[in-house]
């Protein structure tokens, strides 16, 4: 959304620095958002589940960075597009249901089985 925006209206600077700064503050409610999910699907393990949160980002950044720097260098912008896709439907795979039903695990979801 972001790119599609800079690219529709190039009217100077002080443009850019606006959206830029609207495009922070959304980002910014997105990992507030995930930080809240996160901690309402494993209530008894918050640190746990914030360590895993914190990792994975964290990872995403170094994994994106590297991949999205080779394929600019290697393809230019089609070549970051195509792994920017790639890299987001990789994301998608683990949110894929498959078949597993959570209605039986209690009010605090699959967290609830055995967590401590």
């Amino acid at each position: 959304m972001g790119v599609a925006l800079f690219r529709i209206n190039r009217t100077g600077l002080a443009w850019s620095a606006a959206l830029f700064a609207g495009l922070a503050f959304a980002a910014g409610g997105r990992t507030l958002a995930g930080s809240a999910l996160r901690l309402a699907i494993a209530p008894r393990c918050k640190l746990q589940a914030m360590s895993v949160r914190t990792a994975a980002v964290q990872f995403g950044y170094l994994i994106g960075a590297g991949a999205g720097g080779a394929a600019l260098a290697v393809g230019g912008y089609r070549g970051l597009g195509l792994a920017l896709a790639v890299m987001y439907l990789v994301a998608a795979l683990p949110h894929i249901p498959r078949g597993t039903s959570y209605a039986s695990a209690g009010p605090a979801g699959p967290a609830s089985h055995g967590a401590t």
